[in-house]
Protein backbone atom coordinates (compact mmCIF):
# COMPACT_ATOMS: atom_id res chain seq x y z
CA UNK A 1 0.00 0.00 0.00
CA UNK A 2 1.71 3.34 -1.13
CA UNK A 3 1.89 6.13 1.21
CA UNK A 4 -0.22 9.20 1.10
CA UNK A 5 0.66 12.02 2.38
CA UNK A 6 -1.88 14.87 3.45
CA UNK A 7 -1.56 18.38 4.15
CA UNK A 8 0.96 21.06 3.86
CA UNK A 9 4.21 19.95 3.59
CA UNK A 10 6.56 21.26 6.10
CA UNK A 11 9.71 23.79 4.68
CA UNK A 12 11.43 23.69 8.97
CA UNK A 13 15.01 23.21 8.36
CA UNK A 14 17.88 23.16 10.85
CA UNK A 15 17.63 23.89 14.75
CA UNK A 16 14.79 25.74 16.73
CA UNK A 17 15.69 29.24 18.22
CA UNK A 18 16.15 27.88 21.98
CA UNK A 19 17.80 25.45 21.36
CA UNK A 20 20.58 27.80 19.72
CA UNK A 21 20.36 30.56 22.40
CA UNK A 22 20.41 28.12 24.92
CA UNK A 23 24.09 26.82 23.58
CA UNK A 24 25.08 30.51 23.87
CA UNK A 25 27.32 32.62 26.86
CA UNK A 26 24.74 34.66 28.68
CA UNK A 27 21.49 32.52 25.85
CA UNK A 28 22.96 35.31 23.11
CA UNK A 29 21.62 38.55 25.37
CA UNK A 30 22.99 41.80 22.72
CA UNK A 31 23.00 39.07 19.91
CA UNK A 32 21.01 40.06 16.62
CA UNK A 33 18.70 37.42 14.93
CA UNK A 34 17.15 36.90 11.41
CA UNK A 35 15.34 34.50 9.82
CA UNK A 36 16.73 33.15 6.19
CA UNK A 37 13.45 32.99 4.67
CA UNK A 38 12.50 36.34 5.84
CA UNK A 39 15.79 37.82 4.47
CA UNK A 40 14.68 36.12 1.09
CA UNK A 41 11.07 36.79 0.85
CA UNK A 42 10.84 40.46 1.72
CA UNK A 43 12.59 43.31 0.81
CA UNK A 44 13.40 45.33 3.87
CA UNK A 45 15.31 43.93 6.63
CA UNK A 46 14.12 41.83 9.30
CA UNK A 47 15.38 40.84 12.44
CA UNK A 48 15.03 40.20 16.32
CA UNK A 49 16.98 41.74 19.02
CA UNK A 50 18.08 39.62 21.97
CA UNK A 51 17.70 41.90 24.88
CA UNK A 52 16.93 40.22 28.09
CA UNK A 53 16.37 36.65 29.20
CA UNK A 54 14.20 35.88 32.23
CA UNK A 55 13.97 32.03 33.69
CA UNK A 56 10.32 30.87 34.78
CA UNK A 57 10.35 28.61 38.21
CA UNK A 58 7.62 27.15 37.16
CA UNK A 59 8.38 26.02 33.34
CA UNK A 60 11.85 24.80 33.10
CA UNK A 61 12.62 26.24 29.57
CA UNK A 62 13.86 29.89 29.42
CA UNK A 63 12.12 32.38 28.14
CA UNK A 64 13.27 35.21 26.12
CA UNK A 65 11.73 38.61 25.17
CA UNK A 66 12.73 39.65 21.97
Amino acid sequence: MPVRYIGRTISHHGKQFFEIAGRLKNYGVGRIIYRHTFMTRYEEPSYYIITRVKPDPENPVVTIDL
